[in-house]
C-alpha cells in the first residue's frame, strides 16, 4: 500500500519565479549554443556498439522497490535508454529517490549513459506518487480554463518528480473526450472542448518543462470518445484525416521544443479510413512518418505505449512488434512488464539490423533524438541526483493544496451559474448526503450549517435513501459520485424522485444516465473530499439566502470523520 506524501497548504511562488528565470536562460542557450550539425552527438553515436545503440531505444519496467539482482541483470542485458516506474516501485519519497539513484548508478557503470526515468504522473486516479490531498485530475484542472493555474500545476508536478530523480513524465493526456458519454480516458483529459484541451494541456506541458521534466503528450493520434481500452483490445475509429485535423490532432500541432524536449506517446488504435492497412498507429508509417513527422512537423521523441498490451497484437512475437514499430518511425519502444520479453525484443531488433531488415541509419536517427533530449535535460553524461531537500521544500509549502482548492472553488462557482433560479416560496433543503467518503460529508455540514444525515452508497441500492425522501417532501439529497460504479447505483432512485436529488460528479463526463432527470449536477471532476466544503457554502446561500454575508470558513480546519 502506498504511503501518501502529505502536502500542507500556503502558496509558494518562489518555485515558479525560479522557473521563469530558467526559461530565459534556456531560451538564450537555444538561440546561441546549439550547432547546426551536432558533431558531439554524432561522435558519441560512432563510439557506441550495436547493442548499446539498440538498448537506448527501449523504455522498460521492472518489479520491486530496490535494485535487485534481477533488475541489475535486466539493465546489464538490455542496456535500456530509459526505465519506467509504476506503483509497484514506489512507496516513500526516500525509497523512490534511492531506487532511481541506484538505477542510474547501475546504468552509468555498465554503459556510461544515464537513463530517462519515466512515470505516469497525470494527476487524479493516475498518480504513481500519491499526495494528500490528492493531486487533482487533468479535467478538474482544465475545467477552470485558467492557463496560469494550469501551468503552475504542471510546474509543481515537475518539481515533485525531479526532486525524486525522475526526468520524464508520461503526461499530459491530450485526448479530446465527450461530455455526453463515458470514455476510456475519463477525467484524465484536460477538456471536453477542443480549445480547452489544447490550451490547458499545453500550459501544463510548459509548466513541466520549466521544472526540468520532459512532458509526453498522449495518446497519439487520440482515443477520442471511445470506450475500448487498448490494454485489453484494439480500438478502431472510423474518422477521416480531415476529421482528426479539426480536433484530435490539434494538440500535436506547433509543438515547441525551445525550452526543453518533448515526447509523444503513440497509442495502439487503428484508423482504417486513414491507414487502410488497419495497423495500430504505433506500427503505422502513415501516422508516424506522413502525419506526425511531415504534416505536423514533430521532431521530438516518439515513444510507443506498452507493446505488451492486447491492442498491440499485430504479431504474437513482441520482438517482431518492436521491429515493426521502429520501421514505422517510433524512437523508443516500451516493454514495461516482462523481463524475458524485454531481452528477446532487443535481440530481435539487433537481428533485424544485422540481416538488413531494419536499416542502421533508421536506428541512428532515433538514437540522435534520444541523446539530444538527454543532453537538453542535463543527463547525457551524468544523471541529475535526487534532491529530497527540494521535495521537502515543496511538501512544506501549500502550493499544490491551495491550487487544488482554487480549482474546486472555481468549478463550484461555474456550476452554480447554471443552477435553476430558486423559487422563493419553495421551502426545501439538503437533508441527506450520500458519499463513499465520510469526510466529504464532514466538510459539507461544516459550511452548510444545518443538520444533515450521511449515508454510504449501499443506501441507494437498499432503498434507504428513497425511504427518507418519501417521508419528507421538503427534503433533498446530495449524492457524491466518485466512480462509474456509484453512478450505476442511481438507477435505484425512482424517476419521480430524481428532481429532488442533486449530484456531485467527482469522476468524469458522461457517466450519469439521463442527467436532465436530476435537479442539478455539479461537475467537479475530482474526488477530493474538500469539495464538500465549497458545495455546502454554495448550497447554503442558494437555499437560505440572507442579506447578511456568510461568515468565512477555513477548509484547513480538520473536518473530522
Amino acid at each position: 500500500m502506498f504511503i501518501r506524501f502529505c502536502v500542507p497548504f500556503f502558496f509558494n511562488v518562489s518555485f515558479f519565479l525560479a522557473a521563469l528565470s530558467a526559461k530565459a536562460q534556456l531560451d538564450s542557450t537555444n538561440e546561441q549554443e546549439i550547432p547546426d550539425v551536432d558533431m558531439e552527438i554524432a561522435d558519441l553515436i560512432k563510439g557506441m556498439t550495436l547493442e548499446q545503440k539498440v538498448g537506448q531505444l527501449f523504455l522498460v519496467g521492472f518489479q520491486g522497490r530496490e535494485i535487485t539482482e534481477g533488475a541489475q541483470t535486466m539493465i546489464r542485458e538490455v542496456k535500456p535508454g530509459g526505465i519506467i516506474l509504476f506503483g509497484r516501485n514506489i512507496k516513500t519519497a526516500r525509497q523512490t529517490a534511492r531506487l532511481i539513484n541506484q538505477s542510474q548508478i547501475t546504468a552509468t557503470e555498465l554503459y556510461h549513459i544515464p537513463l530517462l526515468v519515466a512515470v505516469d504522473q497525470e494527476g487524479g486516479v493516475v498518480s504513481r506518487v500519491k499526495l494528500n490531498p490528492p493531486f487533482p485530475s487533468a479535467l478538474s484542472i482544465g475545467n477552470a480554463e485558467n492557463e496560469e493555474i494550469t501551468q503552475r500545476m504542471g510546474y509543481y508536478n515537475s518539481v515533485l518528480l525531479k526532486s525524486l530523480g525522475f526526468n520524464m513524465n508520461l503526461a499530459p493526456v491530450v485526448d479530446i473526450i465527450s461530455d455526453k458519454k463515458p470514455t476510456f480516458i475519463g477525467n484524465r483529459a484536460f477538456g471536453v472542448s477542443v480549445n480547452q484541451a489544447v490550451e490547458m494541456s499545453r500550459a501544463f506541458a510548459l509548466g513541466q518543462k520549466l521544472g526540468g521534466i520532459m512532458p509526453t503528450l498522449k495518446h497519439f493520434p487520440g482515443h477520442g470518445s471511445g470506450f475500448v481500452d487498448s490494454h485489453v483490445a484494439l480500438p478502431t475509429r472510423n474518422d477521416t484525416l480531415e476529421d482528426m485535423l479539426k480536433a484530435d490532432l490539434l494538440p500535436y500541432t506547433n509543438l515547441n521544443q525551445d525550452v526543453s524536449p518533448e515526447a509523444v506517446m503513440v497509442a495502439h488504435i487503428a484508423f482504417p479510413k486513414i491507414d487502410p492497412s488497419g495497423l495500430p498507429a504505433a506500427f503505422s508509417k502513415v501516422f508516424l512518418q506522413d502525419i506526425l513527422r511531415k504534416k505536423l512537423n514533430f521532431d521530438g521523441i516518439v515513444v510507443t505505449d506498452d507493446i505488451e498490451m492486447a491492442g498491440a497484437s499485430v504479431t504474437t512475437s513482441l520482438g517482431d512488434r518492436a521491429v515493426k514499430s521502429l520501421l514505422a518511425g517510433a524512437d523508443m519502444i516500451m516493454v514495461a512488464w516482462n523481463r524475458v520479453a524485454q531481452k528477446s525484443s532487443v535481440n530481435k531488433v539487433i537481428e533485424a539490423i544485422k540481416n538488413g531488415k531494419l536499416p542502421e541509419a533508421r536506428i541512428n536517427e532515433s538514437l540522435e533524438r534520444i541523446l539530444i533530449a538527454k543532453r537538453s535535460l542535463g543527463i547525457l553524461y551524468q544523471a541529475t541526483p535526487p534532491n529530497l531537500r527540494s521535495f521537502r521544500s515543496l511538501a512544506l509549502s501549500n502550493s499544490i493544496s491551495d491550487l487544488s482548492e482554487k480549482l474546486i472553488e472555481t468549478a463550484t462557482q461555474k456550476s452554480m451559474q447554471t443552477m435553476p433560479q430558486r423559487d422563493p416560496k419553495e421551502r426545501v433543503g439538503i437533508m441527506s448526503v450520500v458519499s463513499t467518503r465520510k469526510n466529504f460529508h464532514s466538510h459539507f455540514k461544516k459550511t452548510y450549517n444545518s443538520t444533515t444525515l450521511h449515508f454510504g452508497t449501499p443506501a441507494l441500492r437498499s432503498g434507504e435513501l428513497v425511504s427518507k425522501l418519501k417521508k419528507s417532501s421538503n427534503s433533498l439529497a446530495l449524492v457524491h459520485i466518485t466512480s462509474r460504479q456509484v453512478a450505476q447505483l442511481l438507477e435505484y432512485i425512482p424517476k419521480n424522485l430524481k428532481k429532488r436529488v442533486i449530484l456531485v460528479n467527482g469522476d468524469s463526463p458522461g457517466i450519469i444516465p439521463s442527467p436532465e432527470s436530476y435537479r442539478h449536477i455539479f461537475n467537479i471532476y475530482t474526488s477530493d473530499p474538500r469539495s464538500g466544503g465549497f458545495l455546502g457554502l454554495a448550497l447554503r446561500n442558494y437555499f437560505r439566502p440572507s442579506s447578511t454575508p456568510p461568515q468565512p470558513f477555513d477548509l484547513r480546519t480538520p473536518a473530522g470523520n
